[in-house]
């Protein structure tokens, strides 16, 4: 067994080692991180922005309450500036420790509420609409938590330099 886990051993797969890099890889799973925090806020902010109405209907609110919550096309608009703004993490993610973190909180606190409203039921829209937010919002933040504590480095700068400090 060689000491450089860089360098496969002697008769081992050179394609499981290059998988083990990448998976170790605190840049890339950073980036990961942030894609699916990029594409859980344009989901779900979209089409409330877009077609609040209508996206509400269709998880199952009722057609009064829909009409109702209709000026929560606001809801909507910060979901995708928070999506536009992250992508500064993905090309430039030297200093944006904070903006991860907080990241990392909406979707933490996102899903403490979707928790919240499904065992007090006080939920509105379907259950279907309610357990799969819980389950998106949960993974995503579990995602995040983990690359931005993975990321430390990254966020300094010092990952992938030779002489990191």
């Amino acid at each position: 067994m060689q000491d450089d886990p860089q360098v496969p051993d002697e008769g081992q797969d050179p394609a499981s080692t290059l998988h083990t890099r990448q998976v170790k890889d605190p840049a890339r799973a950073l980036k990961t991180a942030m894609l699916a925090y990029i594409t859980v806020n344009a989901v779900v902010g979209l089409p409330l922005l877009a077609f609040p109405v209508s996206f509400l209907d269709t998880v199952g609110f009722d057609r009064i309450v829909a009409t109702q919550l209709g000026g929560i096309r606001w809801v909507g608009a910060v979901l995708v500036a928070w999506a536009v703004g992250s992508s500064l993490v993905i090309a430039q993610p030297e200093g944006r420790a904070t903006l991860v973190t907080t990241g990392a909180l909406q979707m933490t606190f996102a899903a403490f509420t979707f928790l919240w409203t499904l065992s007090t039921g006080e939920k509105w829209g379907s259950s279907a609409f309610h357990l799969g937010l819980l389950g998106l919002f949960s993974a995503t933040a579990l995602v995040m938590w983990a690359a931005r504590f993975r990321a430390r480095k990254v966020f300094k700068g010092a990952a992938g330099s030779p002489n990191p400090g």
